[in-house]
C-alpha cells in the first residue's frame, strides 16, 4: 500500500475487533518498543523489541474494552504515535 511505502509502517485495521497488525516495510532493526495506551493515557500493553521486530507483528487486544487507543512505536531515531479504534 502507498501509506506503507511512504511512512515505512502501517497499523491496521482501524477499527479492529480483537487484534491489529503493526506492519513495517522492512525488518525494523531500529524498533525499540511498542506500547498501547487507552483514552485516558494508561498503558494497557507494551513489549520491547530491541531491534528484533518482524515486518508483521500481531497485537491481541481482545481483553480490552471498545474505544480509542493510542499506539506508540519507539524507534532509535523517531517515535511514531497513531490512534486506533477498537469496536
Amino acid at each position: 500500500p502507498k501509506t506503507l511505502k511512504e511512512q515505512g509502517y502501517l497499523i491496521y485495521p482501524s477499527p479492529f475487533h480483537n487484534t491489529f497488525i503493526i506492519r513495517n516495510l522492512m525488518v525494523p532493526t531500529t524498533l525499540e518498543s511498542a506500547a498501547v495506551y487507552n483514552a485516558v493515557g494508561q498503558m494497557v500493553w507494551s513489549t520491547n523489541y530491541n531491534g528484533m521486530g518482524y515486518t508483521e507483528m500481531t497485537v491481541d487486544r481482545s481483553n480490552q474494552a471498545s474505544g480509542m487507543y493510542i499506539v506508540k512505536l519507539k524507534y532509535t531515531d523517531k517515535t511514531v504515535v497513531q490512534r486506533i479504534i477498537k469496536q
